[in-house]
């Protein structure tokens, strides 16, 4: 499927239309990047703020034609009086029944077009730099004031142009900054949460409806967006996440060398959801692995791989799980063992 089918497919989903095999479609390309996400929240953002147009509005023909008649005295020409409404009429028909719905569809499918090329070109016009990296893809900025950040694969920063009142950063995906100490705040900006802080080192990771912070030096504050209470600070070493719309956990100790574990190329697992495991190595890899089975995708997985082929990694997984992997045509399929 190509970007106009999954166009189509945030389409059908927002009219109540989309099958439940669609829906599985949908959700496997949402997860592979934050571009898809934000595609798809943006259409739906044009969605909520369209309004549903009135019918148009259709005079009495009768009426109007013997106005007409009686402007011009016409009265005498009956035979010709039909044409009108014959006309109208027939523009009714195309409004009636299926061939209306199929009339608001092709409108509904000319505004989604629209929207997508304001979309793609707004930020053109927009007050912000934008970075991208693709699957198996990291890059590093450094920004006007020294910090930095390196973003994993798979993630879209924006950042301001110049500052103001406060240093702004949008993310979705991941990435770790070192934000160099400063008299404005530096705020790192993802769907559901707001991070700020004045001078430290920490990672944002925003994929799906989850956000996580992880510090390793320095204080954060964390909050939902939105919501003006429910704020936490973290310390060094300590993390916190948000689900949803939801306040932010209460802040905890980890691992802080494994959670980053991808600034050295290393993929770790604590208890992960496998489809969540096998989003991360599509990004990681660039490339195609299908979980077959549906139960399969909610075994957890708890592992650590460093300079391994993908194959070497599947391999490993499938072993934990008693499942078995399939390499057909540039992609990998995963299924259940068999006896």
């Amino acid at each position: 499927m190509d970007q106009a089918d999954y166009q189509m497919l945030i389409s059908k989903k927002l009219s109540g239309e989309l099958s439940s095999k669609e829906s599985k479609q949908l959700q496997d390309w949402l997860t592979q990047s934050p571009e898809n996400q934000a595609l798809y929240h943006e259409m739906k953002r044009y969605w909520e703020q369209s309004r549903q147009p009135e019918p148009p509005f259709i005079p009495d023909v009768h009426q109007e034609w013997s106005k007409i008649k009686n402007r011009l005295g016409l009265d005498h020409l009956h035979s010709q009086s039909r044409r009108p409404e014959s006309a109208v009429e027939t523009f009714r028909s195309l409004l009636s029944g299926r061939k209306r719905l199929a009339v608001a569809a092709l409108s509904l499918a000319c505004i989604f077009m629209i929207a997508i090329l304001l979309w793609k070109n707004e930020i053109g016009f927009s007050r912000y730099h934008r970075m991208v990296t693709g699957n198996g893809e990291r890059k590093e900025i450094t920004l006007d004031d020294g910090s930095q950040i390196r973003m994993n694969s798979g993630s879209v920063v924006q950042y301001a142009k110049s500052w103001k009142k406060k240093r702004h950063v949008i993310l979705a995906g991941e990435a770790f900054f070192s934000v160099v100490p400063g008299e404005l705040p530096f705020i790192v900006q993802t769907e559901n949460a707001v991070t700020g802080v004045l001078g430290t080192k920490f990672n944002v990771r925003a994929r799906g409806r989850q956000t996580r912070v992880v510090v390793k030096e320095g204080r954060v504050r964390f909050a939902s967006r939105g919501k003006a209470s429910g704020e936490v600070v973290l310390a060094a070493s300590m993390m916190s996440q948000i689900e949803d719309h939801g306040l932010p956990r209460i802040p905890q100790e980890t691992d802080v060398e494994a959670t980053l574990g991808w600034l050295e190329k290393r993929l770790v697992f604590n208890e992960t959801l496998l489809r969540e495991v096998i989003a991360e190595l599509i990004r990681f890899y660039d490339t195609d692995i299908r979980i077959e089975d549906p139960e399969l995708s909610e075994l957890t997985i708890t592992a650590s791989f460093s300079e391994m082929t993908v194959d070497a990694v599947l391999e490993s997984i499938c072993l934990a799980i008693n499942a078995e992997y399939i390499h057909k045509k540039d992609c990998y399929y995963i299924v259940h063992r068999c006896q």
